[in-house]
């Protein structure tokens, strides 16, 4: 028999916010989004919304992955008291069992290149070669890079937003990230750094969530392409102020493309998570290709709305 204890409430919010290391801990924002958050034996974060059950895999304290055991009484527990159409483990590992089994209906795994980067600070060079070329190169440029809070955006933001919107794939990792941006803002822990040119005009912000005390996290990055260097003045920015707070790990979030893996490892990544694994079971089979298709329509539709 396998111990098992939840716990729902705040109590969640404040353990994870003091012991979270990582991007996929970001729960104030995550919850929003997968529903009502809970800790599963002091340890590993699971979403319950009333119909999806979500379990991330890895411990907030560490990279422990949860045990398979652990994870059937989980299932067998949420069977058994709540009304499930769709479970899912995701994390950079997934629990055997139910691959055995045949439990679930869906398996993905994004691969090599789709893997979460981070900075430990403590041991990052600022004074390597390749970091103070891209230094230079921004530089040179006379942008203007501030780090701001704001309640709400402006034109020129939701202009970046959707020039990003209209040239990439959205996948369900970027709808989740992306449908409260806006709501994001109004958290305490919202940061923006704005690069602006000589003229004055916005062209490039990110969006930094300071919420895990230990782990200051980029969670969107929308440049123009019209200009060179942006994401530079950005990256440049973020590890300056995140260096003069004396903290250890910079979270630059998951990589949708190889390059991006490149450009990240070239400005000093040197911790890197696996690639994202995942296993949904539907009982209704339609139930996450219309949830996401809908949150993609919406999106679009919204940002296309604001002139």
């Amino acid at each position: 028999m396998v111990d098992l204890k939840i716990e729902w409430g705040q109590g969640v919010l404040k353990t994870v916010q003091e012991n979270g290391f990582q991007m996929d801990h970001d729960i104030l924002y995550w919850s929003l989004f997968m529903g009502e958050p809970f800790l599963i034996n002091n340890e590993w974060v699971g979403y319950y919304d009333g119909e999806r059950l979500l379990i991330y895999t890895i411990s907030i304290y560490d990279n422990i992955i949860i045990p398979d055991l652990l994870s059937i009484e989980i299932v067998k527990h949420f069977i058994s008291n709540y009304t499930l159409c769709y479970i899912e483990f995701w994390g950079d590992d997934i629990p055997t069992p139910f691959l055995i089994e045949g439990w679930f209906n869906k398996f993905y795994d994004t691969g090599n290149d789709y893997i979460g980067m981070q900075i430990d600070l403590f041991e990052f060079n600022i004074n390597e070669k390749r970091i103070k070329r891209r230094i230079k190169e921004y530089q040179r440029r006379n942008y203007t890079i501030e780090v701001v809070s704001r309640k709400y955006f402006e034109v020129e933001h939701y202009n970046l937003i959707r020039e990003f919107i209209n040239t990439h794939e959205l996948v369900e990792f970027d709808v989740t990230y992306m449908a409260y941006i806006d709501f994001f803002l109004n958290s305490e822990y919202a940061k923006i750094i704005e690069v602006r040119n000589l003229s004055n005009n916005l062209i490039g912000f990110a969006t930094i969530n300071m919420y895990l005390k230990k782990c200051p996290i980029l969670v969107h990055n929308f440049i123009s392409r019209d200009y060179a260097n942006v994401s530079d003045a950005i990256y440049h920015r973020l590890i300056t102020e995140t260096l003069s707070q004396k903290i250890q790990i910079l979270d630059l979030g998951y990589s949708m493309h190889k390059s991006l893996k490149e450009y990240k490892l070239n400005w000093g990544a040197n911790k890197l998570r696996g690639s994202v694994k995942g296993m949904q079971f539907f009982q209704q089979s339609a139930y996450i290709e219309g949830y996401l298709h809908w949150w993609s329509f919406e999106l679009k539709k919204y940002y296309d709305g604001i002139k």
